[in-house]
């Protein structure tokens, strides 16, 4: 195959195949130049979350109620009324093995019921003590979902809210959900969607918002001809030309022609970019600049280097296969050709 020019700007995929981003249609590269421009200005919006970062989650309760019916739990206080023998009336607290113990009956299930469907229960125990007992069960004092909820969640500035932090999975946990939610790789108002909607299906009315408490930041590593090299975190959203001038910017021998991008698109998949940043800088091309997403490589060239091999070699195979960033991905930077 045929090197493309090192004065392009061109996407290199897993199977070898290269796109100039020059001959992109120019709808496309429009779309590019404002999705670099959008997230650059929205900063946090588009922030894709990472292991680490802290969540502040508030919870509007004032007007939540539970979706189901009320099931009598363990330390519910139930007055039970018998219609015609009142002086069988009792108030009972539900014990840790979820049982009452009645007069003349002795225990009986009550945690996991409906109040009706005890009533109907007790009913049914004394069809044979008395005629048509009519039984009726009231709660006095319970312990719901909602004050569960409340008893794992703390008064802040914000109001009612926890923190959470995404965990090494990626995934967040809250109270209640049985099931983790993914958070890694998702904007903060993604998030929150699926937050609410897992949240819907035990309450009404119940809204959460969402901010973001601290950022572990996304993770980039710039190598070969910069002053600084090196990784570095950041909590917003940077192209390459961005991550380079942190770095303290490119030495003598670089070249800002020809600088290699390995990164992981939307689909997680390993791309290679091959950026002009002098066509970014000097003829105000920006869609030939990248956003560095998590864990991504930049590597400067020398100058008059128009093929990377030898930073495939040194760089991303000890990067990823001997400190652990990307385990299993040697395959696909195997199969790339330049």
């Amino acid at each position: 195959m045929q090197s493309c020019s090192s004065h392009h700007s061109f996407e290199t995929d897993v199977k070898g195949n290269k796109i100039k981003i020059a001959d992109l249609p120019e709808e496309q590269k429009e779309q590019m130049r404002k999705n670099i421009a959008t997230s650059l200005c929205s900063s946090l919006n588009r922030y894709t979350l990472v292991s680490g970062d802290k969540i502040e989650i508030m919870y509007h309760t004032a007007s939540a109620t539970e979706v189901d019916d009320y099931i009598l739990r363990v330390n519910d206080r139930i007055r039970i009324e018998f219609l015609q023998h009142s002086d069988m009336n009792r108030i009972n607290t539900i014990r840790p093995d979820g049982k009452i113990t009645l007069s003349r009956k002795g225990d009986i299930k009550a945690a996991g019921l409906k109040p009706e469907e005890l009533s109907r229960n007790i009913a049914k125990s004394f069809s044979d003590t008395f005629k048509n007992p009519g039984v009726t069960v009231f709660v006095e004092t319970f312990f719901s979902k909602l004050i569960e909820l409340k008893q794992n969640i703390q008064n802040s500035s914000h109001g009612q809210s926890k923190v959470i932090t995404v965990g090494s999975d990626g995934y967040i946990y809250l109270p209640l959900l049985k099931n983790g939610i993914l958070a890694r790789g998702k904007t903060l108002d993604y998030l929150k969607n699926e937050v609410n909607k897992e949240y819907k299906m035990h309450f009404n009315n119940l809204n959460l918002s969402l901010i973001i408490e601290s950022i572990a930041g996304n993770q980039i590593f710039v190598l070969g001809e910069v002053k600084k090299p090196g990784s570095f975190k950041s909590s917003r959203p940077l192209t390459v030309l961005q991550a380079i001038a942190k770095s303290g910017g490119i030495t003598e021998k670089g070249s800002l022609e020809a600088i290699r991008v390995l990164y992981w698109n939307n689909s997680n998949k390993a791309a290679l970019r091959t950026v002009n940043l002098l066509n970014v800088m000097e003829k105000l091309k920006l869609e030939e600049d990248l956003l560095v997403s998590n864990n991504s490589v930049i590597f400067v060239p020398k100058s008059g280097i128009a093929k990377a091999n030898k930073f495939v070699d040194q760089y991303i195979r000890q990067l990823f296969l001997f400190n652990g960033s990307g385990i299993g991905v040697s395959y696909e930077i195997n199969r790339y050709k330049f």
